[in-house]
């Protein structure tokens, strides 16, 4: 009976012990649930503010984000233009809490702001991105564009590829 007592308690600390180890070593290594081939570079976070500058192997600028919503909020998205722009495109979009999104860019730079219920947010505390800095575009699927809105990491990957954006790594 006490070997059973033991034997059990010794299976219930190293469980404990496990279930303790590993979220700090993830968070050790800044391990990320992005693809294969998705990498942390291309943006920055400056002023609350996410600023999108497409990092290409190629001179290409056409490039692809993933953006996941880790805030417990829907977080929406809008451009904030350029005090030497006249114009810019909204490119509004709203990712709900544990969502993901692509977006399609090709132009060289760009600012999203982020909000939270209405209240502006810093995008760096709200979202996860990584860039597919080597993923090729058809002529035909080029530009800046939303592929995917809101939904799954699976359905942003698939809706790249549905595209015609071939996800190379």
């Amino acid at each position: 009976m006490n070997f059973m007592r033991v034997y059990y308690l010794k299976i219930l600390f190293f469980c404990l012990i496990s279930a303790w180890i590993s979220p700090s070593i993830a968070a050790k290594t800044g391990e990320q649930h992005f693809p294969s081939g998705c990498r942390m570079v291309g943006y920055e976070f400056k002023n609350n503010l996410l600023l999108l500058k497409p990092d290409s192997e190629t001179e290409e600028v056409s490039t692809l984000y993933l953006i996941h919503n880790i805030s417990p909020d829907a977080i929406s998205f809008a451009v904030e233009k350029l005090p030497t722009q006249s114009f810019s495109p909204s490119y509004k979009n709203t990712i709900n809490p544990n969502h993901w999104a692509a977006f399609a860019l090709n132009q060289p730079f760009l600012q999203l702001k982020c909000h939270a219920n209405g209240i502006s947010v810093n995008c760096e505390n709200v979202i996860n991105l990584c860039q597919y800095n080597r993923a090729k575009f058809a002529e035909h699927n080029q530009g800046t564009y939303w592929i995917l809105k809101n939904g799954t990491r699976y359905q942003a990957i698939r809706g790249a590829i549905d595209n015609g954006i071939l996800l190379r790594w």
